[in-house]
């Protein structure tokens, strides 16, 4: 599949441009979406790109109404966050840490969300710091990351990496 290629390549610690960064991972979530048709293996990609509505709407296509209103909501709102937080929780009970991971981003829990995918024996580092370079894009609202000598990983990133 396409993760496997992109975590091979090491792509979230070198690639340099956030719009290069950006298009591979929409990339990459359409490419886990169309294998199977299953939302739920995109989820974690979409929401860290910022974009529940897309995964709303893939709920919707496959007729997933309940996770489709739920990708629907306004997560600015903190009751929303706090839903999202306890169902992350709940599906980290269920040993289903990236869709775990996805929920704690939509209650903006980076720490939580990156915790989720390194806790199993399959932790995925390189993923993680995907997660935490396209979370970071979004917080840091413009820049374009080109003119770095490094990719901003923010907080959570740094301490990946320590």
């Amino acid at each position: 599949g396409g993760w496997e290629l992109l975590r091979a390549l090491r792509l979230p610690l070198w690639l340099r441009s956030d719009q290069a960064l950006q298009g591979g991972a929409q990339a990459l979530a359409r490419h886990q979406f169309a294998a199977r048709r299953d939302p739920h293996d995109c989820s974690l990609i979409y929401c860290a790109l910022g974009k529940q509505s897309v995964l709303a709407g893939l709920f919707k296509a496959v007729r997933n109404d309940k996770l489709a209103g739920f990708m629907a909501r306004d997560f600015s709102d903190p009751a929303n966050r706090t839903a999202a937080l306890k169902n992350g929780y709940a599906l980290l009970g269920q040993l289903r840490n990236h869709l775990a991971a996805a929920f704690f981003l939509l209650g903006d829990s980076l720490s939580d969300a990156v915790s989720a995918i390194t806790r199993s024996e399959s932790a995925d580092y390189a993923l993680a710091l995907l997660v935490c370079r396209l979370t970071q894009m979004r917080a840091s609202s413009g820049g374009g990351g080109a003119g770095h000598f490094a990719p901003d990983l923010g907080d959570v990133g740094k301490q990946l990496v320590e």
